[in-house]
C-alpha cells in the first residue's frame, strides 16, 4: 500500500469512523496509484476491526453490576471500586476522601476572625482537591457526596467570610479615613490657629493701620518724632537727678502727647507711662502692644515695656533690643540695663554698660555724678573694693556735698567702705 494512501486512510478514521466523502477520496487517490476500489475496501475494513478490538481492550467489567467502564476509571456507577492497579491505588481513593473532610472541617472553622490570607489560601486547596479528585473518583458514591457537601459549605463558609472580611476592610478604611480626618482638622486648627496677641495685632491693625501709614509719611511725623526724641533724652535725664520744676514742666508736655488726638506711638507711649506711674500695668501694657503693632522698630516703647517686667532677662533683653534699635540716642537706656546687670549679680556686664554710658554722655550733666556713684558701687561689688574707693576719694568736696544730698544713702553706705 502506498505511503499516501495510507496517511489518508489513517486520518479518515481518526475519530472512529468514515464518511462518503472521505472515501471518495481515498478511492480517487488510488486509482492514480493504479489500486483497486476492492483493495481499498479490503484496507478500510481491516483498521476499522482492529480500532474497535483495541476500544474494547481497554474497558473493564464492573464484577458488581456487569457495566462495562473505561479503564481509566477507578470506581463503577454502582460504586465499586476496581481493584485493578497497585495498593498505593487503592489507597489513593481513601486519602482522597481523608482530603475531602479534611477541607470540609477546615471550611467549617471559618470565623469572622479569619485572616484574609487564610481564606485565600483555603479557597485555592478546595479548588485544587475538587478538580483533581473529580477526575480520578467522580464516580464514587462516597466521594460525591463529600464534593457535594464541600461545594456548598464552601459557597457558604467561604463568602461568609470573604464578605466579613471585606467588611473590616471597609472599617479599617473608614477609621484611617477619620483619624486622617482628625489629623487634618487639627493641623488645620494649628495652621490657622490665632494667639491673643496675633489677634490683637489684627484688630490694632484693622482700627488704626491705615490711618498711621497716612500720618507716618506726613512731614508733621517727622517734626513730631524730633521733639518726642529730644523730649524722651531729657525726661530720662531729669527722672530723678533735676529739681521738681523741671520734672513738671516735662510731665506736662508728656500729658499735652497724651491728649493729642493723633493716632501714633508717641500719644500711645505718653499714655502707657501715665498708666505705669499710676501702677496701672494692665492698660500700660496694652497702649505698648499697640505702640508696637503700629510701629515694631520704635526704640523707645521696649525700653518702656521692660518697665512693666520684674523678670530681669525680659527687661535686659527689652533693653538690648532699644539700644541697637536706637542709634542715636542708646546711651540714654545704658544705665538700666546696667541696673538689671547688677540686681542679676552679672557685675562685669553691668560695669562695661556704665564705663561706656559715661564715655558717651555728656560731661557737662548733672546727671554724671549719679551714674560716678553707680560705677564705684559696682566696682565694690565685684571685690574691687580699693579701685572703688580710690575713684570715691577723687571726688572733690562739691561733689561730695552733692551726692550726700541728692543720695544720702549711698553716700553713708560709700563714706564707711572707703575710710
Amino acid at each position: 500500500m502506498h505511503p499516501e494512501i495510507e496517511k489518508l486512510i489513517d486520518l479518515a478514521l481518526a475519530d472512529g469512523k468514515i464518511t462518503e466523502n472521505e472515501r471518495a477520496v481515498i478511492y480517487k487517490k488510488a486509482m492514480e496509484f493504479g489500486i483497486s476500489a476492492e483493495e481499498i475496501d479490503l484496507v478500510l475494513d481491516a483498521k476499522k476491526h482492529l480500532q474497535h478490538k483495541a476500544v474494547l481492550g481497554n474497558q473493564v467489567k464492573c464484577p458488581a453490576c456487569g457495566a462495562l467502564n473505561s479503564g481509566i476509571v477507578k470506581t463503577c456507577l454502582c460504586g465499586y471500586v476496581f481493584n485493578t492497579g497497585t495498593i498505593t491505588d487503592s489507597k489513593s481513593l481513601e486519602s482522597s476522601i481523608e482530603i475531602l473532610e479534611n477541607l470540609i472541617i477546615d471550611v467549617r472553622s471559618l470565623s469572622s476572625s479569619s485572616s484574609n490570607e487564610h481564606v485565600e489560601s483555603l479557597i485555592a486547596r478546595v479548588e485544587k482537591e475538587i478538580r483533581y479528585i473529580r477526575t480520578r473518583y467522580a464516580d464514587n458514591l462516597e466521594v460525591k457526596k463529600l464534593l457535594s457537601e464541600l461545594e456548598l459549605l464552601s459557597e457558604k463558609y467561604i463568602s461568609k467570610s470573604q464578605k466579613k472580611i471585606k467588611n473590616r476592610r471597609l472599617i479599617y478604611v473608614a477609621l484611617i479615613c477619620l483619624v486622617l480626618g482628625i489629623i487634618g482638622f487639627r493641623l488645620f486648627q494649628k495652621l490657622t490657629y490665632k494667639t491673643k496677641q496675633e489677634q490683637f495685632a489684627e484688630a490694632v491693625s484693622d482700627n488704626y493701620m491705615d490711618k498711621y501709614r497716612l500720618y507716618a509719611e506726613s512731614n508733621q511725623y517727622k517734626s513730631d518724632l524730633s521733639d518726642f526724641t529730644t523730649l524722651f533724652e531729657e525726661s530720662r535725664l531729669a527722672s530723678n537727678f533735676t529739681d521738681s520744676a523741671i520734672r513738671d514742666s516735662i510731665n506736662a508736655i508728656w500729658e499735652q502727647w497724651g491728649n493729642s488726638n493723633q493716632i501714633s506711638e508717641f500719644k500711645l507711649y505718653a499714655k502707657a507711662s501715665k498708666c505705669i506711674l499710676n501702677n496701672d500695668f494692665n492698660n500700660a501694657k496694652l497702649y505698648i502692644d499697640t505702640a508696637t503693632v503700629l510701629n515694631p522698630k520704635f526704640p523707645a516703647i521696649y525700653y518702656l515695656k521692660s518697665k512693666t517686667y520684674s523678670d530681669l532677662d525680659s527687661s535686659i533683653e527689652l533693653l538690648s533690643k532699644a539700644i541697637e534699635l536706637d542709634s542715636k540716642i542708646s546711651y540714654v537706656y545704658l544705665p538700666y540695663r546696667c541696673e538689671a546687670y547688677a540686681n542679676k549679680g552679672e557685675f562685669d556686664k553691668s560695669l562695661a554698660d556704665i564705663n561706656l554710658y559715661l564715655e558717651k554722655y555728656p560731661k557737662n550733666r548733672v546727671i554724671d555724678l549719679g551714674r560716678v556713684v553707680g560705677r564705684i558701687s559696682i566696682l565694690i561689688n565685684m571685690g574691687l573694693k580699693e579701685q572703688g574707693c580710690v575713684e570715691f576719694n577723687k571726688l572733690d568736696k562739691a561733689q561730695m556735698d552733692n551726692i550726700k544730698v541728692i543720695m544720702p544713702d549711698e553716700y553713708s553706705q560709700l563714706l564707711s567702705y572707703c575710710k
